[in-house]
């Protein structure tokens, strides 16, 4: 469980790249992101400006979300992998 939920600012999963969010800034910036991982990486992480944007490639999936610096870095992986899980059992992958 997370600490404080409130120092979760976005997430959202993403089958390869398609449409991200409902919101075209934060979508924008997700696909920004995604676009510039490191190929061959299945986790990415980057904080810069107290924020800390995590994505998580399990293909076909990306999991991708932006938390406070403050929120400890291993509940916002632990956030994610959940998340991951989750879709897997629904999609009948996991």
């Amino acid at each position: 469980m997370i600490s404080n939920p409130s120092l979760i600012y976005y997430a959202c999963i993403a089958q390869k790249i398609g449409k991200i969010a409902k919101n075209p800034e934060i979508g924008a910036l997700a696909h920004k992101c995604i676009e510039k991982s490191p190929p061959h990486h299945s986790l990415y992480t980057h904080t810069v400006r107290k924020r800390t944007y995590i994505f998580s490639m399990a293909d076909p999936f990306v999991i991708f979300g932006i938390f406070d610096q403050d929120l400890n870095q291993s509940e916002a992986l632990l956030f994610l992998n959940r998340l991951r899980c989750d879709v897997e059992r629904i999609n009948g992958t996991g």
